[in-house]
């Protein structure tokens, strides 16, 4: 069950890395393709891409198996992935 759980953390960690650069090069890439035009389409997608990775009451669903599985093996759970793996929040959720 722990290897499980840490397989789940590594793969959510590089999913979040995914995400971080995906969102940093897109609007390199599609003013690089279609044009400064293309702006207006990127705005409202990285605004999402921001909203959605650091939103604590959005629910992620890699978080909510995490959680199930802290709880499986006697551990309490985490309020967000990115505030306890990224920023170092060592605080669990109540």
């Amino acid at each position: 069950m722990k290897v499980l759980w840490m397989s789940l953390v590594v793969f959510h960690f590089i999913g979040c890395i995914a995400v971080l650069l995906t969102g940093l090069a897109m609007p390199f890439w599609m003013v690089s393709r279609f044009g400064w035009e293309s702006i207006i389409l990127w705005l409202p997608l990285g605004t999402l891409l921001v909203q959605m990775t650091t939103d604590p009451l959005s629910n992620c669903i890699l978080t909510n198996w995490e959680n199930d599985l802290r709880k499986r093996l006697g551990k309490p759970p985490i309020e967000t992935f990115v505030g306890r793996y990224f920023l170092g929040r060592k605080g669990e959720s109540k």
